[in-house]
């Protein structure tokens, strides 16, 4: 939903409905392996390796389809950040893991 909000902002020259492609089959790769933080312990290879397996199984499920292939396409796309919608994206996915920080506590009273 993120991509909405740059929707007619000035200076944002972006396929909206692009970035909201590549941000669904970014999250498709994230439901079937989780999603892998820095602080899981994986590796970058072996992260990669998940998500390129889950995106083989989804084009697997769909055999001869366009849209099969578009959504690898789209997250080789994201994955490479080849392009302004991937890139922006990629940034709107650590924006929204970080909004999923939650606050510190309050400090003890005095």
């Amino acid at each position: 939903m993120l991509p909405l909000l740059l929707q007619g902002q000035e200076g944002i020259d972006l396929d909206i409905v692009r970035c909201m492609k590549i941000g669904l089959v970014h999250d498709l790769a994230e439901a079937l392996v989780g999603d892998i933080t820095p602080h899981c312990g994986v590796s970058k290879e072996e992260k990669a390796r998940r998500e390129a397996e889950a995106m083989e199984t989804i084009r697997a499920s769909l055999p001869g389809s366009a849209v099969g292939a578009e959504i690898v396409a789209l997250w080789h796309e994201y994955e490479a950040g080849a392009t302004p919608e991937a890139r922006v994206m990629k940034d709107l996915d650590k924006f929204e893991m970080c909004m999923q920080v939650p606050p510190p506590p309050p400090p003890p009273p005095p």
